[in-house]
Parts: structure tokens; C-alpha cells; sequence
């Protein structure tokens, strides 16, 4: 086969791009009213060491230090902490801690529903 025979019989073939469709994940966030059931508490760089050990000073999804008085929301289990404002809309898509990645939603789960007591 000459070198002019293979360049024509690929050009023959019927070759039909790939498209890759990116799968689109479901968004699951937990319920307004377990977002709202998270304990908050004001600010104060002076008391914060007791909540959590790490104490870190920064809100990990805006990225800005706390300020003396702003109210910040506590995650159940791990105990993390962010702006209130900034978790509940992290919690309206995602079902996890966004710091340590654990489920929320098997907490949302175990926690009593003071409905039925």
C-alpha cells in the first residue's frame, strides 16, 4: 500500500467526534428548617478557643477573619464554625461540613423531632 492509498482510505471513514455530556449531579442540600435548627453564637476572639480547639480565626468559604460581635452557626458534629450567612448558603446546595466534608445528613437524620416528643 502506497502512502496515497492510506491517507484516502482514512479519509473514507465515517468518523464521528466523541462528545463527552458531563453528568450533572443533583444539588442536595439539607431542609431550611435543619439549617436553622444549627446553634450560632457571636464572635469573640477572646472566648473562641473553648468552642473548638482549631479557633481559626477565618471564615473558610469567603475567606475573611471574623470581627468581634458577628454571629457565626457551628456545625453539629465536627464543631467548624463560618459566617452564619456564608454556611447557610454553602448548606442550601451542600449536605456536608464545608471544612472536614462530613455528611450532615445522617445528622439532620439522628436529630429528635421535637414535633413528636
Amino acid at each position: 500500500m502506497q502512502s496515497d492509498d492510506h491517507i484516502h482510505l482514512i479519509s473514507n471513514h465515517n468518523v464521528t467526534p466523541i462528545q463527552h455530556q458531563q453528568e450533572k449531579k443533583p444539588v442536595i442540600g439539607l431542609p431550611r428548617s435543619i439549617i436553622n435548627s444549627y446553634d450560632t453564637f457571636t464572635f469573640d476572639k477572646n472566648k473562641i478557643a473553648t468552642i473548638n480547639n482549631d479557633y481559626d480565626t477565618t471564615c473558610s468559604i469567603c475567606i475573611s477573619d471574623y470581627k468581634e460581635l458577628e454571629i457565626l452557626k457551628i456545625m453539629p458534629q465536627c464543631r467548624h464554625f463560618f459566617h452564619q450567612s456564608c454556611v447557610d448558603t454553602w448548606l442550601e446546595v451542600n449536605a456536608s461540613c464545608p471544612i472536614c466534608r462530613n455528611s450532615l445528613l445522617q445528622a439532620s437524620n439522628d436529630e429528635p423531632n421535637l414535633e413528636s416528643v
